[in-house]
């Protein structure tokens, strides 16, 4: 299948789903964040419904808040064939969760930079990640170069049915995927 690939040409967004669904398939979004960034959350997208990601990359993103490639209140779906690289936000540097779920059974989060938090990260009690099947969220940094993979600073929970997700390597004493101290971890 072809794949369009669509470059960010100046500051601000690519997408915003304010409602519904949006599927994207067999797409390249670009953020060209060597020369553009989003002021605020969300570098590629801002999601209030749901966004479905088919054989989609998002890369080279940056923004100012959080969520270097998306900043979700609503759902995304990540499945194999996905990939979220090299994006940069301060809080969440691929995906910022802040409410609703994101639900991965494959693909790649790899190559995320953020200031703090980990590439996926959550502060919101009712937000939801799920993780199955086959996901690797791997190689993503924070600001010192420690691993920063997956974060959350509230009570809820990650969600982990991959067996796969034991391998990933994490700086001493943060955890096994890079979690925030206070995070439970449902492994199943």
């Amino acid at each position: 299948a072809d794949t369009a690939i669509i470059t960010r040409a100046g500051d601000g967004r690519s997408l915003l789903i304010n409602a519904g669904t949006l599927t994207l398939k067999n797409i390249i979004l670009d953020g060209a964040k060597d020369s553009f960034k989003a002021q605020g959350d969300g570098g590629l997208a801002s999601n209030v419904g749901t966004l479905n990601l088919n054989n989609t990359v998002l890369r080279n993103s940056a923004a100012t808040g959080k969520g270097g490639a998306i900043y979700s209140t609503g759902t995304v779906n990540l499945p194999a064939g996905v990939a979220v690289t090299g994006n940069k936000a301060p809080n969440g540097s691929a995906i910022y969760v802040a409410d609703g779920a994101m639900n991965m059974t494959g693909g790649r989060i790899t190559g995320n930079t953020g200031a703090s938090d980990g590439a996926v990260a959550t502060d919101n009690p009712e937000a939801r990640i799920n993780l199955s099947d086959s996901p690797v969220i791997f190689d993503n940094t924070d600001g010192d170069g420690n691993a920063a993979n997956l974060y959350s600073d509230s009570d809820n929970v990650i969600n982990v049915v991959a067996p796969g997700l034991a391998q990933h390597r994490a700086a001493p004493g943060v955890g096994i995927l890079g979690i925030g101290a206070r995070l439970p971890v449902e492994v199943q």
